[in-house]
């Protein structure tokens, strides 16, 4: 038995495009932490959140490809095998969450290893979308699921919400869950202070309810094409994104740019932005999660092929 003291671990989950990626690199920035271990999951077979994880000097970085939170628990044990075993361990291990994930699945799995400290979990969840994304049928247990496994609940993206309307949804917010430690933050900017005062999670949990699984409500596409996107075909095909996307990010080349874009969408809303920090490549990559029952991938072929400055050299939609 390893008679070292058990690794800390940080859980970050919460739905698709909340901001977990920003607040990871948040704390990768600003955490005093001289080495910390990163897993980093997706729900597909294309990892874009690794690729803009900002690692330090020092960090051990390690991905595990598909969703933690649907049958794949020994990719996730392999993953921490492998940190284990590693000839300098992490101080802390910081675990990214696919959206699609219930964060308290991922924690008891990591709770039942002595190696590692029960996990204290945070929730990102997008201020500006929450309570919709609580009432949609489709999504809205899992939204629930997800909140309910935080032993802190961020409330990010608050500047797109209005100021009028801010206190009273954080008051609805605390109605709903009294109990859940609350933080209020804009681009993943949390205090860290706070992570260090949360109450120690305990090893165990009550059982909960199953949702529905993700494969079975979630399909991911990802498109991959060596040639470049016109910057105003891809925003009028953002425009045009079909309602049952759910989110959709990339690394893009565009036309006339040697800097790749970080492209980042969810519904009504999307952005490109520099990526000063990669060197440049000359191959666009994609994916998209999308609602199983309606994803259609002529569609959205149809969308970006007419989104490149070639349209008839079009890249490939695929599941996975």
């Amino acid at each position: 038995m390893n008679a070292s003291a058990p690794i800390g671990v940080t859980l970050v989950g919460g739905f698709l495009g909340a901001g977990k990626t920003t607040l990871v690199n948040h704390i990768l920035r600003h955490d005093p932490r001289r080495r910390i271990g990163v897993l980093v999951n997706d729900f597909g077979a294309i990892n874009i959140d690794a690729d803009l994880i900002a690692a330090r000097e020092g960090d051990a970085i390690r991905l595990t490809n598909g969703c933690l939170c649907c049958g794949v628990g020994d990719s996730l044990s392999r993953a921490l095998i492998e940190m284990l075993a590693q000839s300098v361990r992490p101080g802390h291990l910081l675990i990214e969450a696919s959206g699609v994930a219930e964060p308290w699945r991922i924690a008891e799995l990591i709770g039942a290893a002595h190696e590692f400290a029960p996990p204290t979990t945070l929730v990102v969840v997008d201020g500006s979308r929450i309570e919709v994304q609580l009432a949609d049928r489709y999504i809205g247990d899992l939204a629930r699921s997800q909140i309910e496994s935080a032993d802190l609940l961020v409330l990010n993206k608050m500047d797109l919400v209005a100021a009028t309307t801010q206190a009273a949804l954080v008051g609805r917010m605390h109605d709903a869950w009294p109990l859940k430690h609350l933080a209020i933050t804009i681009q993943g900017r949390i205090d860290l202070e706070r992570l260090a005062v949360i109450p120690r999670p305990s090893r165990f949990h009550a059982s909960r309810p199953p949702v529905v699984a993700a494969a079975d409500r979630f399909v991911g596409l990802r498109f991959v094409t060596k040639v470049p996107f016109s910057a105003p075909r891809l925003d009028a095909a953002m425009a045009a994104m079909p309602p049952w996307i759910f989110r959709l990010k990339g690394i893009v080349r565009l036309a006339g740019e040697e800097t790749p874009q970080n492209l980042q969408f969810t519904p009504a809303r999307w952005s490109l932005t520099a990526l000063t920090h990669r060197s440049s490549s000359p191959t666009s990559r994609i994916v998209a999660i999308a609602r199983h029952d309606y994803a259609d991938d002529d569609t959205l072929d149809r969308l970006l092929t007419t989104a490149l400055i070639q349209p008839r050299e079009a890249g490939v939609w695929s599941a996975g």
